[in-house]
C-alpha cells in the first residue's frame, strides 16, 4: 500500500527555484547575452547586415515564456485529479520491502529498452562500416562519419535512442537499490547504465554533442532531484554549484572535442584555412571560443529576423517533423508551403539578414515559420504538456521521474532548435511514458493481489 500512498516528502522550500521556465529562461539568458556580445569580427563575418533588433521580435519571444508559463502552471493544475493514482518513489524510499517490488519490474523494463538500444546502435554501425572492418579504427570512424550521419535506417536510427528512458530507468533503480542496501540490483543497473552509454559514446565520438547531453542532463536532473527531493539536503547551494560546474566542464569537453573533429583537425593538416573572423585568434582555445559565440549569436538573430520576414507559413513543417522524418516522409509537402518556407529562408540568406546555411532558428523561430503569431498556441500547449509531468516529478511519482529529466535537455537547447519536436526526443518522450505506465500497472496488479491474499486468509 505504500506504493501509491498519497504522502509525500516535506518539501525543501530551498529548492523551489527548480521549474522548467527558470532553467529555460536560464538558458535563454545566457544565449542573450552571447548575441548581445559576440565581437564585430564574428557578427559581420555571417551575417552583413549586423544584428538584427525589433520591438515585434522581441515582443514575440517575451510572450513565448509568458504562453509557456501559463500552459505549465495548467498543466499542473490538470494532472492532480489523477496523481493519487501514481507510484511515489518517496514511498519506496522509506520502505525497502516496497522499493524491492518496484525494482523488479523496474529492471526488466531497463534491461529491454537498453538491450534493444544497443542492439539497434551495434545494427547501425554495423551496416554503415560494412565491408571495412579491417580498417574499423579511430581515424576510419571520423572519415565515415558524414556517410554514418546522412545514413537514415528506418527502425533502427531512431529506436535505439529508446536506450535513454532505460538509461533514466536505469538511474533510479541504481539509487533507490543503493540507498536501501541492495547490493545485487545496484550492480544490475549501473551495468545497464554503461550499456546504454554506448549510443552517446559512439555519437561523441563522431562529433555529435547534443547525444551525449541527451544522456549527461537526465543523469544531472535526477542526482540533483534525489538529492533535493527525496533526501531533502538543507544545503542545496553547495551541491547545485557543484552540479552546474560539471556540466559546464562536460559541455566545454563535448564542443571543443567537436569542434576540433568537425573543423580544427583539417586546419592543422592545412586542408581549410582558419576563418578571417579568427585571425587575430588562430590558438585552438581562442578559436574554438570565437566559434562558439557564433552560434547562439546566429540562432537568436535568425529567430528575430524570421518574425518580421514571413508572412506566409508552412504550418506543420517542424511542429510535426518528428512524424516525418520518423515514417520517411519528409519529402510529402501539400501546396509547396515548405518549399516556400526554405525559399524565404534562403532570401534572407541572400540579403545579409540571417544565416540559416549551417544554424538554426530557435524552438519559437522554427515555430514561427510554422504557425507565424499562432506559434504562442503551440508553446501554451507545450507548457500544458510539460507541466503535467513536472508536478508528478514535484510529488515524486515513478511516472515523472522517468519523462522529466529526458524533456529538460530540449528546453535547454530551446534557444538553439526545435528538437523537442525532432523524433529523437519524440520517441525517448512516448517510450517514458509507455514505460512509466507498464511499470506502475505491475505495481499496482502485484500490491492488488497480495491485498487480495490478505483479505482471503
Amino acid at each position: 500500500m505504500a506504493l501509491v500512498r498519497k504522502s509525500s516528502p516535506a518539501r525543501n522550500t530551498l529548492f523551489e527555484f527548480d521549474s522548467p521556465v527558470l532553467w529555460t529562461a536560464a538558458a535563454w539568458c545566457f544565449a542573450l547575452i552571447c548575441w548581445m556580445f559576440t565581437p564585430d569580427s564574428v557578427v559581420y563575418y555571417f551575417i552583413p547586415n549586423g544584428r538584427y533588433f525589433s520591438f515585434s521580435s522581441m515582443a514575440f519571444f517575451t510572450l513565448c515564456f509568458l504562453f509557456f508559463w501559463i500552459g505549465l502552471s495548467i498543466g499542473t493544475r490538470f494532472v492532480r485529479k489523477h496523481e493519487n493514482r501514481r507510484i511515489l518513489l518517496s514511498a519506496c524510499w522509506q520502505n525497502p520491502a516496497s522499493a524491492n517490488k518496484l525494482l523488479g519490474r523496474v529492471m526488466v523494463v531497463c534491461a529491454f529498452m537498453v538491450l534493444i538500444g544497443a542492439a539497434c546502435q551495434l545494427m547501425h554501425t554495423v551496416l554503415i562500416l560494412a565491408g571495412r572492418a579491417q580498417e574499423f579504427d579511430f581515424e576510419a570512424v571520423l572519415t565515415y562519419r558524414r556517410v554514418y550521419g546522412d545514413s537514415a535506417i528506418q527502425g533502427i536510427t531512431i529506436f535505439k535512442f529508446i536506450a535513454l528512458p532505460g538509461f533514466v530507468l536505469a538511474t533510479i533503480g541504481s539509487m533507490v537499490s543503493e540507498k536501501c542496501k541492495m547490493r545485487g540490483p545496484t550492480k544490475k543497473f549501473r551495468v545497464l547504465q554503461l550499456i546504454s552509454l554506448v549510443i552517446p559514446g559512439f555519437s561523441a565520438m563522431l562529433g555529435t554533442r547534443l547525444i551525449a547531453l541527451m544522456w549527461v542532463v537526465p543523469f544531472c536532473y535526477l542526482k540533483l532531484g534525489f538529492v533535493y527531493r527525496l533526501q531533502n539536503n538543507p544545503r542545496p547551494f553547495k551541491h547545485l554549484i557543484k552540479t552546474a560546474f560539471i556540466m559546464i566542464v562536460v559541455f566545454c569537453t563535448l564542443y571543443s572535442a567537436g569542434h576540433y573533429l568537425r573543423h580544427y583537425k583539417r586546419v592543422l593538416s592545412g586542408q581549410t584555412s582558419v576563418m578571417t573572423y579568427a585571425r587575430d585568434a588562430e590558438g585552438f582555445y581562442g578559436y574554438t571560443f570565437l566559434t562558439f559565440l557564433s552560434y547562439p549569436f546566429r540562432t537568436i538573430n535568425n529567430g528575430l529576423v524570421v518574425v518580421d520576414h514571413f508572412d506566409h507559413h508552412s504550418y506543420l513543417w517542424r511542429s510535426l517533423r518528428w512524424l516525418y522524418s520518423g515514417f520517411g516522409i519528409e519529402k510529402l509537402d501539400p501546396g509547396d508551403l515548405i518549399h516556400g518556407a526554405k525559399e524565404n529562408m534562403m532570401l534572407l540568406d541572400y540579403v545579409g539578414l540571417a544565416y540559416f546555411g549551417a544554424t538554426n532558428a530557435s524552438l519559437p523561430g522554427y515555430l514561427f515559420i510554422d504557425l507565424g503569431w499562432l506559434a504562442l498556441i503551440m508553446i501554451l500547449l507545450l507548457g500544458v504538456f510539460v507541466g503535467v509531468f513536472y508536478h508528478l516529478w514535484q510529488k515524486t511519482a515513478l511516472l515523472g521521474w522517468v519523462v522529466m529529466p529526458i524533456m529538460i535537455t530540449p528546453l535547454l537547447d530551446s534557444w538553439r532548435t526545435d528538437v523537442f519536436f525532432r523524433s529523437v526526443t519524440m520517441v525517448c518522450i512516448f517510450s517514458a511514458i509507455a514505460a512509466g505506465l507498464y511499470v506502475e500497472k505491475k505495481c499496482r496488479s502485484i500490491w492488488q493481489r497480495e491485498l487480495n491474499r490478505i483479505v482471503w486468509r
